[in-house]
């Protein structure tokens, strides 16, 4: 058990050893197709409509982090 710990541990650390030519090799462009139109006249995050837009909150992309310029 000790040795299977130790070889889990081992392989986890040496597989972030890899050279940046292999890393930005990989680099790709995701497009997600909606099965709706994309930009609508009567624009309104509130509606039920407006929730089945998949990657955002209702069509509005919710920031990780808020930055207030006055309070730092």
């Amino acid at each position: 058990m000790r040795f299977t710990l130790m070889m889990a541990f081992g392989l986890i650390v040496f597989n972030g050893c890899t050279s940046k030519e292999n890393q930005n090799a990989r680099r790709g462009l995701i497009i997600y197709q909606e099965a709706q139109i994309s930009w609508v006249r009567n624009f309104n995050p509130l509606s039920p409509a407006g929730a089945a837009r998949w990657p955002t909150s209702a069509g509005i992309y919710e920031p990780l982090f808020i930055y207030n310029s006055m309070s730092g």
